[in-house]
Protein backbone atom coordinates (compact mmCIF):
# COMPACT_ATOMS: atom_id res chain seq x y z
CA UNK A 1 0.00 0.00 0.00
CA UNK A 2 2.83 2.30 1.07
CA UNK A 3 4.36 1.68 -2.60
CA UNK A 4 1.17 2.31 -4.50
CA UNK A 5 0.93 6.21 -2.73
CA UNK A 6 4.79 6.59 -3.36
CA UNK A 7 3.48 5.78 -7.09
CA UNK A 8 0.95 8.02 -7.02
CA UNK A 9 3.25 11.35 -5.24
CA UNK A 10 5.88 11.05 -7.65
CA UNK A 11 3.44 10.95 -10.73
CA UNK A 12 1.66 14.23 -8.48
CA UNK A 13 5.05 16.14 -7.95
CA UNK A 14 6.03 15.35 -11.98
CA UNK A 15 5.41 17.89 -14.79
CA UNK A 16 1.85 17.59 -15.88
CA UNK A 17 1.31 14.62 -13.40
CA UNK A 18 -2.07 16.14 -11.67
CA UNK A 19 -3.52 16.87 -14.92
CA UNK A 20 -3.06 13.97 -15.74
CA UNK A 21 -4.46 11.75 -13.28
CA UNK A 22 -7.28 13.95 -13.36
CA UNK A 23 -7.92 13.61 -16.96
CA UNK A 24 -6.71 10.06 -17.69
CA UNK A 25 -9.01 8.06 -18.14
CA UNK A 26 -8.11 4.82 -18.47
CA UNK A 27 -5.32 6.04 -15.63
CA UNK A 28 -2.19 3.96 -15.46
CA UNK A 29 0.94 5.52 -13.60
CA UNK A 30 3.43 3.37 -15.34
CA UNK A 31 1.56 4.20 -18.62
CA UNK A 32 2.37 8.39 -16.92
CA UNK A 33 5.81 7.14 -16.51
CA UNK A 34 6.01 5.45 -19.75
CA UNK A 35 5.17 8.54 -21.17
CA UNK A 36 7.10 11.01 -19.15
CA UNK A 37 10.21 9.06 -19.91
CA UNK A 38 10.24 9.42 -23.54
CA UNK A 39 9.20 13.29 -22.91
CA UNK A 40 12.73 13.40 -21.00
CA UNK A 41 14.23 12.41 -24.32
CA UNK A 42 12.71 15.54 -25.74
CA UNK A 43 11.40 13.54 -28.76
CA UNK A 44 7.73 14.04 -30.06
CA UNK A 45 5.77 11.57 -32.27
CA UNK A 46 3.13 12.26 -35.30
CA UNK A 47 2.22 8.65 -35.40
CA UNK A 48 2.22 6.22 -32.36
CA UNK A 49 1.75 2.36 -33.16
CA UNK A 50 0.56 0.98 -29.84
CA UNK A 51 0.71 -3.02 -30.07
CA UNK A 52 -0.98 -4.47 -26.79
CA UNK A 53 -3.43 -1.79 -26.49
CA UNK A 54 -5.58 -3.32 -23.78
CA UNK A 55 -8.23 -1.12 -22.39
CA UNK A 56 -6.08 2.12 -23.70
CA UNK A 57 -4.36 2.62 -20.76
CA UNK A 58 -1.06 3.94 -22.80
CA UNK A 59 -2.82 5.42 -25.80
CA UNK A 60 -4.51 7.62 -23.44
CA UNK A 61 -1.22 8.95 -21.32
CA UNK A 62 0.46 9.56 -24.91
CA UNK A 63 -2.78 11.55 -26.53
CA UNK A 64 -2.14 13.79 -23.75
CA UNK A 65 1.52 14.60 -23.70
CA UNK A 66 1.32 14.42 -28.09
CA UNK A 67 -2.48 15.77 -28.65
CA UNK A 68 -1.94 16.32 -32.51
CA UNK A 69 -0.46 12.42 -33.14
CA UNK A 70 -2.25 9.71 -34.77
CA UNK A 71 -2.46 6.80 -32.40
CA UNK A 72 -2.92 3.50 -33.87
CA UNK A 73 -3.86 0.65 -31.37
CA UNK A 74 -3.53 -3.46 -31.57
CA UNK A 75 -5.73 -5.00 -29.24
CA UNK A 76 -6.51 -8.83 -29.94
CA UNK A 77 -9.31 -9.85 -27.35
CA UNK A 78 -13.02 -8.84 -28.54
CA UNK A 79 -13.63 -7.54 -24.92
CA UNK A 80 -10.80 -5.82 -24.35
CA UNK A 81 -11.32 -4.42 -27.64
CA UNK A 82 -14.46 -3.00 -27.04
CA UNK A 83 -13.26 -1.64 -24.01
CA UNK A 84 -10.37 0.20 -25.85
CA UNK A 85 -12.74 1.48 -28.58
CA UNK A 86 -15.03 3.27 -25.91
CA UNK A 87 -12.66 4.36 -23.27
CA UNK A 88 -10.79 6.36 -26.42
CA UNK A 89 -13.87 7.61 -28.11
CA UNK A 90 -13.66 10.87 -27.77
CA UNK A 91 -10.05 10.58 -29.85
CA UNK A 92 -10.48 12.11 -33.43
CA UNK A 93 -7.35 10.40 -34.29
CA UNK A 94 -7.42 6.92 -32.54
CA UNK A 95 -7.79 3.69 -34.57
CA UNK A 96 -8.36 0.01 -32.99
CA UNK A 97 -7.66 -3.13 -34.63
CA UNK A 98 -8.69 -6.19 -33.16
CA UNK A 99 -5.96 -7.95 -33.95
CA UNK A 100 -2.36 -9.85 -32.64
CA UNK A 101 1.36 -9.21 -33.33
CA UNK A 102 3.15 -11.47 -35.13
CA UNK A 103 5.21 -13.02 -38.35
CA UNK A 104 2.03 -14.02 -39.93
CA UNK A 105 -1.11 -12.92 -40.93
CA UNK A 106 -3.95 -15.58 -40.42
CA UNK A 107 -5.67 -16.71 -37.06
CA UNK A 108 -3.89 -18.04 -33.67
CA UNK A 109 -4.65 -19.25 -30.50
CA UNK A 110 -4.65 -16.97 -27.65
CA UNK A 111 -4.60 -17.42 -23.83
CA UNK A 112 -6.61 -15.62 -22.20
CA UNK A 113 -5.82 -14.33 -18.84
CA UNK A 114 -7.53 -13.75 -15.62
CA UNK A 115 -5.72 -10.54 -15.67
CA UNK A 116 -6.88 -9.08 -19.26
CA UNK A 117 -2.84 -7.52 -19.68
CA UNK A 118 -0.98 -10.87 -19.32
CA UNK A 119 -3.17 -12.30 -21.81
CA UNK A 120 -0.44 -13.73 -24.49
CA UNK A 121 0.05 -15.99 -27.75
CA UNK A 122 2.56 -17.90 -25.79
CA UNK A 123 1.78 -20.35 -22.87
CA UNK A 124 3.16 -19.13 -18.83
CA UNK A 125 5.94 -20.58 -17.59
CA UNK A 126 5.55 -22.20 -14.00
CA UNK A 127 7.23 -20.21 -11.97
CA UNK A 128 7.23 -19.53 -7.91
CA UNK A 129 8.63 -16.13 -8.46
CA UNK A 130 6.59 -15.32 -11.82
CA UNK A 131 5.18 -11.75 -12.17
CA UNK A 132 2.05 -13.32 -12.92
CA UNK A 133 1.26 -15.08 -9.61
CA UNK A 134 -1.84 -14.47 -8.39
CA UNK A 135 -3.39 -14.42 -11.74
CA UNK A 136 -4.42 -17.74 -13.78
CA UNK A 137 -5.10 -19.00 -17.64
CA UNK A 138 -9.24 -18.78 -17.82
CA UNK A 139 -9.19 -20.19 -21.45
CA UNK A 140 -8.24 -19.99 -24.78
CA UNK A 141 -9.93 -18.95 -28.20
CA UNK A 142 -8.77 -18.12 -31.72
CA UNK A 143 -7.74 -14.76 -32.61
CA UNK A 144 -6.67 -12.70 -35.64
CA UNK A 145 -3.12 -11.88 -36.36
CA UNK A 146 -1.56 -10.17 -38.41
CA UNK A 147 2.22 -8.26 -39.62
CA UNK A 148 2.31 -5.06 -38.91
CA UNK A 149 4.22 -4.76 -42.60
CA UNK A 150 0.97 -6.38 -44.01
CA UNK A 151 -1.55 -3.50 -42.00
CA UNK A 152 -0.32 -1.24 -42.40
CA UNK A 153 0.31 1.62 -45.23
CA UNK A 154 3.19 3.73 -45.65
CA UNK A 155 0.86 6.77 -46.20
CA UNK A 156 -0.54 5.45 -42.78
CA UNK A 157 2.64 6.21 -40.71
CA UNK A 158 3.51 9.80 -40.62
CA UNK A 159 7.32 10.60 -38.81
CA UNK A 160 8.15 10.28 -36.62
CA UNK A 161 6.92 7.39 -35.81
CA UNK A 162 7.04 5.53 -32.43
CA UNK A 163 6.84 1.71 -32.11
CA UNK A 164 5.73 0.78 -28.54
CA UNK A 165 4.93 -2.81 -28.17
CA UNK A 166 3.79 -4.70 -24.91
CA UNK A 167 2.83 -8.53 -26.36
CA UNK A 168 3.18 -10.13 -23.42
CA UNK A 169 6.45 -12.45 -24.64
CA UNK A 170 5.82 -12.02 -28.52
CA UNK A 171 7.79 -9.11 -28.92
CA UNK A 172 10.34 -10.32 -31.33
CA UNK A 173 7.90 -11.82 -33.64
CA UNK A 174 5.83 -8.44 -33.76
CA UNK A 175 9.23 -6.92 -34.63
CA UNK A 176 10.20 -9.91 -37.30
CA UNK A 177 6.74 -9.13 -39.33
CA UNK A 178 7.57 -4.64 -38.90
CA UNK A 179 10.39 -4.90 -40.96
CA UNK A 180 9.39 -2.36 -43.12
CA UNK A 181 7.63 -0.18 -40.69
CA UNK A 182 11.33 -0.38 -38.68
CA UNK A 183 12.44 1.42 -41.58
CA UNK A 184 10.18 4.26 -41.33
CA UNK A 185 10.41 4.02 -37.06
CA UNK A 186 12.06 6.69 -35.60
CA UNK A 187 11.83 4.70 -32.06
CA UNK A 188 10.93 1.56 -30.38
CA UNK A 189 9.37 1.18 -26.68
CA UNK A 190 9.39 -2.52 -26.41
CA UNK A 191 8.90 -4.80 -23.03
CA UNK A 192 11.57 -7.41 -22.27
CA UNK A 193 12.94 -10.16 -20.45
CA UNK A 194 15.65 -10.42 -18.59
CA UNK A 195 13.73 -13.50 -16.77
CA UNK A 196 11.01 -15.59 -19.11
CA UNK A 197 7.72 -15.61 -18.02
CA UNK A 198 5.98 -17.33 -20.90
CA UNK A 199 7.35 -20.28 -22.66
CA UNK A 200 9.79 -19.58 -25.81
CA UNK A 201 9.68 -15.36 -24.80
CA UNK A 202 13.24 -14.07 -26.01
CA UNK A 203 15.68 -12.68 -23.72
CA UNK A 204 16.47 -8.90 -23.74
CA UNK A 205 19.75 -9.39 -25.60
CA UNK A 206 17.77 -11.04 -28.59
CA UNK A 207 15.68 -8.38 -28.88
CA UNK A 208 18.55 -6.01 -28.74
CA UNK A 209 20.42 -7.65 -31.07
CA UNK A 210 17.38 -7.86 -33.78
CA UNK A 211 16.74 -4.31 -33.47
CA UNK A 212 21.06 -3.43 -33.66
CA UNK A 213 21.01 -5.62 -36.85
CA UNK A 214 18.09 -2.90 -38.10
CA UNK A 215 19.96 0.14 -37.40
CA UNK A 216 18.73 1.02 -33.91
CA UNK A 217 20.70 1.91 -31.00
CA UNK A 218 20.05 1.23 -27.19
CA UNK A 219 18.98 4.44 -25.23
CA UNK A 220 18.10 3.59 -21.92
CA UNK A 221 15.29 1.43 -20.35
CA UNK A 222 12.10 3.69 -18.70
CA UNK A 223 10.91 1.45 -16.29
CA UNK A 224 11.46 -2.29 -14.64
CA UNK A 225 10.03 -4.71 -13.00
CA UNK A 226 11.01 -6.77 -10.20
CA UNK A 227 10.31 -10.46 -8.93
CA UNK A 228 9.24 -11.25 -5.72
CA UNK A 229 13.15 -11.86 -4.67
CA UNK A 230 14.01 -8.36 -5.68
CA UNK A 231 15.54 -9.31 -9.20
CA UNK A 232 15.07 -7.08 -11.94
CA UNK A 233 13.19 -9.66 -14.85
CA UNK A 234 12.17 -7.08 -17.25
CA UNK A 235 12.61 -3.27 -18.53
CA UNK A 236 10.31 -1.19 -20.97
CA UNK A 237 13.45 -0.65 -22.81
CA UNK A 238 13.71 2.48 -25.27
CA UNK A 239 15.88 2.11 -28.61
CA UNK A 240 15.96 4.79 -31.41
CA UNK A 241 16.99 4.99 -35.15
CA UNK A 242 20.54 6.27 -36.16
CA UNK A 243 24.19 4.87 -36.02
CA UNK A 244 24.05 1.62 -33.79
CA UNK A 245 26.61 1.44 -31.08
CA UNK A 246 28.86 -1.55 -29.66
CA UNK A 247 26.66 -0.21 -25.97
CA UNK A 248 27.20 -3.19 -23.90
CA UNK A 249 23.77 -5.65 -22.69
CA UNK A 250 22.75 -3.98 -19.51
CA UNK A 251 22.79 -6.24 -16.29
CA UNK A 252 20.12 -6.72 -14.71
CA UNK A 253 21.21 -6.03 -11.32
CA UNK A 254 22.99 -2.30 -12.35
CA UNK A 255 20.58 -0.09 -14.17
CA UNK A 256 21.48 3.45 -13.24
CA UNK A 257 19.21 5.28 -15.13
CA UNK A 258 16.53 3.98 -13.25
CA UNK A 259 15.58 5.99 -10.64
CA UNK A 260 11.91 5.72 -8.21
CA UNK A 261 10.23 2.56 -7.25
CA UNK A 262 9.99 -0.71 -9.43
CA UNK A 263 6.74 -0.74 -11.84
CA UNK A 264 4.82 -3.92 -10.89
CA UNK A 265 2.53 -5.56 -13.01
CA UNK A 266 -0.52 -6.32 -10.73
Amino acid sequence: MFDKFADIWEVLRSEGGLRTLAACKPRSISSFRLVQGLRDQQVSFSTIVDGGANVGQFARAASLAYPDSTILSFEPLPDVARKLRHNLADLPNHRVFEKALGNIDGEIEFHQSSYSQSSSVLVREKCEDSLLQGTREIGTLKVVICKLDSELDHSELRPPVLLKLDVQGYELEALQGAREVLARTSHVLVETAFEKTYAGEPHFEEVWLYLRERGFRFVRPLAFRKDRRGRIVQIDALFQQGQSSEEQRPSSTDLPELTGPPQRVL
